[in-house]
């Protein structure tokens, strides 16, 4: 067999837990190398290799991977929008606005209720 000048070693990545927000991955690699999901790369990911975040690079035009260096480590991904954070915090302020408006209104009720007018002829 010819020599293709490629190096096999034993280095492993073994999935831990996958969920469509979430993937956690235990490695063992005897050299720094890249670890390639066949993920679609998508803006809201985040990737933490031993609690520490890194970048998350595209990979062959729609898929993800990370630097990842020699030894053994736990890789988590999360799915963490910023859409979704925006759009819960106009929700949040949506709902006080409206709370407070009808506190508001329900006070002015009650003292236009207070107030007896009274006609004199």
């Amino acid at each position: 067999m010819p020599d293709s000048g490629a190096v096999y070693n034993n280095d492993k990545a073994e999935i831990i837990e996958y969920k469509p927000d979430y993937i956690e991955i235990k490695t063992d690699s005897i050299e720094n190398g890249i670890l390639f999901l066949s993920e679609i790369y998508y803006p809201g990911w985040e990737a933490y290799v031993d609690g520490v975040k890194t970048e998350i690079y595209q990979a062959d035009y729609m898929f993800r991977s990370i630097k990842l260096p020699s030894g053994n480590h736990t890789i988590k991904f999360t799915y963490n929008p910023k859409i979704f954070k925006t759009g819960a915090a106009i929700s949040i302020i949506s709902l006080f606005s409206t709370i407070i408006s009808l506190l508001y209104l329900s006070l002015l009720e009650r003292k236009k209720s207070k107030v007896k007018i009274t006609y004199e002829s």
